[in-house]
């Protein structure tokens, strides 16, 4: 899963960068804040883009599931660790992870059976075997349905004046 994000943020950061010939640097400031702001929202519910719903735990003794702990998606923090820079360019960053399960987890969906007759886990010490489960979102990308908070935005293209003002060298206008 990945996000790509492009020099064209606002017409003010155009115009500020206009005199900036090697974008290269900026747009890296952009992508480390955009990886920064998505790894912090494991621990800060205030950065996600919408709240996780809780993790489901099923009650052995009276066989029914609720809904109690809170969702962290920090079992062994290898998603977390996992969010970089992938591709950099002079006119796009992409930040991104090559964990294949992190688009399940931000946009949600169906997990089907495909190599076997069920789905095996366990919840509470039970074993359960299913042919489909439903995976709720819980996002952590600043993305809603494709679009960037306007948070996220604010706080990166805060990043990516002062990347440009420290570039070319004077004060810029404000976005």
């Amino acid at each position: 899963m990945a996000v790509q994000l492009r020099d064209n943020l606002t017409p003010a950061l155009r115009r500020l960068a206009a005199g900036v010939e090697d974008k290269k640097p900026i747009l890296e400031a952009m992508g480390t804040q955009l990886a920064s702001l998505t790894r912090r929202a494991f621990n800060e519910p205030n950065l996600r883009p919408a709240p996780w719903p809780n993790k489901l735990t099923f009650n052995a003794s009276s066989g029914t599931f609720s809904r109690s702990e809170p969702s962290r998606l920090r079992k062994n923090q290898v998603l977390v660790r996992s969010i970089r820079i992938v591709k950099l360019t002079n006119s796009s960053v992409t930040v991104g992870t090559d964990r294949i399960y992190a688009a399940i987890h931000q946009l949600g969906g169906e997990i089907r059976a495909k190599n076997a007759p069920a789905l095996a886990f366990k919840l509470g010490g039970q074993l359960f075997l299913r042919k489909k489960v439903t995976m709720p979102a819980r996002p952590f990308f600043p993305f809603i349905g494709g679009k960037m908070t306007e948070a996220a935005q604010a706080k990166i293209r805060a990043i990516a004046e002062a990347k440009i003002k420290a570039l070319a060298g004077g004060p810029g206008p404000a976005a």
